[in-house]
């Protein structure tokens, strides 16, 4: 059974729980940290990266050892042997050091040099690619065309934990009997790492992509699908599509059945141009797209016709949204008008989506005067026959940061109007 070590976007949280729900039905999980997660099982490394957006890179590993130190040249010359059998030019490689100090950087880079004599001596003229913060970007792997040559190597700082009912449960002699190591070094080399230019080109290639409107980047759609869970077969909603980047993130995960409505008629006018584009461009289905106001969605669809809603709603004005601080008064005004349409949401949804169908929702988390106001009456929804989906990356990763509720959180440096990522589950009447 191969090993993969899974590098962690820069939320790390988000890119663990989204790894936790797409792996897990697929092998073990045996250690999680705030830079990597280590799966075990047989997959396609470039096809399931390809539909995660949390994930930076994967390596397969090859070696685990208890000190750095032992790890030496004729190792990693090893690990690339398969590469030095037919070169022709220049030899390049590289390596990243994740959860290691300044001196364990300094090491790997003297090493590097070290290798690189090595070569010349052969003699293979060879560059050894690094950088002084010792982690190389998938820019940086995809551009020297390092997969494959590309040595990873991971300090693992917290006791690895086999996929069972009750991780919590393991005692440490359970993981001795699995071989399952706490702590250690896994080195690997990359297989695989994000597509920089094709997520360039689905969010600014796309021919309307509306600033007022507000950008979802497709990244945290493909999350968002992720969480909750959507299969192919799966017939989806997203009731405030704007100009589409959930649904154009679920018809490129190969889903064939998928509805984007919208009450303002510009935005799904923007929608089919971005669709006709994805067509064209990516050779996709043409989802359904219709002008309509949530409030009136189950008059339109029949009961129970969506196995899941995957939204992120209206957040707020964006005269209000663009500015750097929002007082009080900026607050309850937002508030007032996003209230109504989550409540619209949860009730409509209930009617729309199957029993244990799944809706994935976006609320703002809006940070006024130095703190962070969550919002959404989420008593109401449950009262209504909704359940809340907790979070699953604490199993794993107990020190994980989440929200007051216990839900996710992202947000970038600046934004006066972060997202919190839920899933909720339509409880049998």
């Amino acid at each position: 059974m191969s090993t993969y070590a899974f590098i962690l976007g820069r939320n790390p949280e988000l890119s663990l729980e989204e790894l936790i729900v797409a792996l897990s039905p697929l092998g073990a999980i045996t250690e999680a940290t705030e830079r990597f997660l280590i799966f075990k099982g047989e997959i396609s490394p470039v096809v399931i990266l390809s539909r995660l957006g949390g994930t930076v890179k994967v390596a397969e590993i090859q070696e685990h050892f208890e000190q750095l130190s032992d790890f030496t040249r004729d190792r990693w010359l090893h690990m690339l042997r398969s590469e030095l059998r037919d070169v022709k030019g220049k030899f390049l490689y590289g390596a990243s050091v994740y959860g290691g100090s300044a001196a364990d950087i300094k090491e790997i880079y003297a090493l590097g040099i070290s290798l690189k004599k090595y070569l010349k001596a052969l003699p293979i003229s060879a560059r050894f690619v690094s950088n002084r913060e010792g982690i190389l970007s998938s820019v940086a792997v995809q551009k020297n065309n390092l997969i494959n040559r590309e040595l990873v190597l991971l300090h693992g700082t917290q006791p690895a934990r086999l996929r069972v009912d009750d991780p919590s449960a393991m005692t440490s002699s359970t993981r001795s009997r699995a071989g399952v190591n706490a702590g250690g070094w896994y080195a690997g080399l990359t297989v695989a790492v994000q597509d920089f230019d094709a997520y360039g080109l689905r969010d600014y290639g796309r021919p309307a992509r509306n600033m007022l409107r507000g950008m979802l980047p497709p990244k945290l759609a493909q999350v968002l699908l992720n969480l909750a869970e959507v299969r192919a077969s799966h017939r989806l909603l997203d009731p405030f599509c704007g100009g589409g980047t959930i649904v154009q993130e679920a018809l490129l995960a190969g889903m064939t059945h998928v509805w984007g409505t919208d009450k303002d008629p510009a935005a799904i006018a923007e929608a089919g141009e971005n669709f006709d584009w994805l067509q064209s461009s990516f050779g996709t289905h043409r989802p359904n797209l219709a002008v309509h106001d949530v409030h009136e969605l189950d008059r339109r669809y029949d009961r129970h016709f969506f196995d899941a809603i995957v939204t992120e709603p209206f957040l707020g004005p964006p005269r209000l949204l663009t500015r750097r601080k929002l007082t009080q008064s900026d607050l309850a005004d937002i508030q007032r008008q996003t209230s109504v349409l989550y409540n619209a949401l949860f009730r409509v949804g209930r009617s729309l989506v199957k029993p244990g169908g799944a809706m994935a929702v976006i609320f703002p988390v809006f940070r006024v005067l130095d703190s962070e106001r969550l919002s959404g009456n989420f008593s109401s929804y449950v009262a209504i026959g909704w359940q809340l989906v907790p979070p699953r990356l604490t199993q794993y990763y107990p020190q994980a940061r989440l929200s007051p509720r216990g839900t996710l959180v992202y947000s970038r440096e600046g934004q006066v109007v972060a997202r919190e990522l839920t899933v909720w589950r339509s409880l049998p009447r």
